[in-house]
């Protein structure tokens, strides 16, 4: 693929040029029929004729693309409004099933968005977790902690954050929704990490050195997307038999890529993309990997 050029595309005046061409014969030729011979004021009116011609054409091209821009906007426009309905609707259902005791906050950019939320849901309530793992935490630790709770079995989460003020602003939410017997966060700030090609930037393994037997594993983090490859590696070992991976940003090119690489190098994961606003793949073991027995 080419590098992109910084320079603005060449729009090309030739169109202008003949119009100005033409006017500037329709007027000669009308001069030259009052001073010398009427006969060239046909020619005149034909070449005025032809201008107009000229102008009238440009005058639509420029309507047809304008009317063919507004109609991209709007499209783009009626998208937007689908997908902010979507997620009104996944809000409006976890707010009904959870019941939690203050208001979800504002969704921002980076936060797990309703309808991933809806998907963790789901996989706590039917699954009944004992124990579930979360990389990158925030409004997934909230709507797990809630369900964990309305199942009332006992089961636990653990949160493993990087960013201290990001964990430190989860913690006040899950401790107003009475949620601090169920959460357990743990800070690991990012280290290098060996890989076969070298190192990347992954949280402290001691954060999670003492999980064994992992029901539900939600990857969310780290924010460079490419770093989140030791998600797998790290936790192959350390999930149950049944366990069911959640990873979020899927859509996005980088983190398709690990998944990729997780499908070659861990084939006993099967992979499978929803429909989301940003991209959700649930990664489910085979009965038949030796490790699940």
């Amino acid at each position: 693929m080419k590098p992109a050029s910084s320079s603005k595309p060449h729009k090309s005046r030739a169109p202008h040029w003949i119009v100005a061409g033409v006017l500037a014969l329709s007027v000669l030729f009308l001069v030259l029929g009052v001073a010398l011979d009427n006969r060239w004021w046909a020619f005149g009116a034909l070449e005025l004729s032809a201008a107009n011609g000229l102008i009238l054409a440009e005058v639509l091209r420029r309507q047809s693309s304008h009317h063919e821009r507004v109609k991209q906007q709007l499209r783009c426009l009626s998208l937007d409004l689908e997908s902010r309905h979507r997620q009104a609707l996944h809000l409006q259902s976890l707010v009904a099933v959870l019941q939690p005791k203050v208001p979800f906050p504002e969704f921002t950019p980076v936060a797990a968005a309703p309808d991933l939320l809806s998907h963790v849901v789901t996989a706590v309530l039917t699954r009944k977790p004992k124990l579930v793992v979360e990389f990158g935490s925030g409004m997934s630790t909230l709507a797990a902690g809630l369900a964990l709770q309305k199942l009332g079995l006992g089961g636990r989460l653990l949160s493993i954050e990087n960013d201290a003020d990001y964990l430190a602003a989860t913690r006040r939410l899950v401790e107003a929704n009475g949620l601090s017997s169920i959460v357990e966060f743990r800070h690991a700030p990012l280290q290098d990490f060996k890989v076969k090609e070298g190192v990347m930037r992954w949280y402290s393994p001691q954060a999670y050195q003492d999980v064994t037997c992992a029901d539900l594993l939600l990857v969310d983090g780290p924010y460079d997307m490419k770093c989140r490859y030791p998600a797998l590696p790290e936790f192959d070992k350390r999930l149950a038999p049944e366990a069911l991976i959640i990873c979020d940003d899927s859509r996005w090119p980088d983190f398709a890529e690990v998944v990729n690489r997780w499908a070659e190098e861990f084939p006993q994961w099967s992979a499978q993309n929803l429909e989301t606003v940003r991209g959700t793949t649930i990664l489910t073991r085979s009965a038949a990997d030796p490790a699940s027995h």
